[in-house]
């Protein structure tokens, strides 16, 4: 599980991916039990999860793409189902009125507004934090950098918060009166500078937005890519 690579990521073990054949694992972890010994780390999860088969890591894969289609597949046929209908979800009266809906869905300007913005907001996320993640990963991977252990502990950590706590840093960051980023503005601005509204201006909240979410996201790619080097 996502809980237990990132509980060995920390504890400074390799993690090698490998794709899953008929004795294949997802995953399996470089057989590192005398780094395991050195680091007290001998405990009956360690032990077993290192040493554990590639067949033992893939005994429940039947479950897991049980629980998919049970959870994901088939709630998504169905609300796909209930868009053929012109229906409010509650009466029991239901008209079948085919594509109608995506006809006046993708007439709505609002809505086009909102696939722009979203995909400007994966183009820029998604490149942004895959290029940074590859640099750090690099920097990370080398031998002898002092603290190495302490910096991809302090990279990975955003990615663990919640979305709540990261929404109260960032609102407190982008805060227009009090925030960290106006008031660093204003040591180059001076003091009497109208305030920038970060989360307030249409024409950079979506770049703002996107800071919050790299920020979030580099560290689990980071580990993603030093597994690979």
């Amino acid at each position: 599980s996502p809980r237990k690579v990132s509980w060995l990521f920390m504890q400074g073990f390799t993690i090698k991916y490998y794709p899953c054949e008929a004795e294949g694992g997802d995953f399996v972890v470089n057989r590192q039990l005398d780094l395991a010994y050195k680091k007290d780390m001998t405990s009956t999860f360690a032990t077993q999860f290192i040493s554990g088969s590639p067949k033992a890591m893939c005994e429940y894969r039947e479950e897991k793409v049980l629980l998919f289609f049970v959870f994901m597949i088939l709630p998504t046929f169905n609300i796909f189902r209930m868009s053929l209908y012109k229906w409010g979800g509650f009466s029991s009266r239901r008209t079948f009125v085919g594509f109608e809906n995506f006809t006046k869905l993708f007439r709505d300007m609002k809505f086009l507004q909102s696939v722009e913005n979203t995909l400007l907001l994966i183009v820029v996320v998604s490149v942004i934090t895959m290029s940074l993640a590859i640099i750090f990963a690099a920097i990370l991977s080398r031998e002898k950098i002092k603290g190495q252990n302490f910096f991809r502990v302090v990279f990975y950590i955003p990615n663990i918060l919640s979305i709540v706590i990261i929404s109260a840093i960032f609102s407190a960051i982008y805060d227009a009166n009090n925030g960290m980023l106006n008031s660093i503005l204003a040591l180059f601005r001076g003091a009497d500078a109208e305030p920038v509204y970060w989360l307030g201006d249409q024409s950079i909240v979506i770049y703002s937005l996107a800071g919050a979410m790299i920020w979030q996201a580099i560290g689990y790619y980071m580990v993603m890519y030093m597994a690979s080097m």
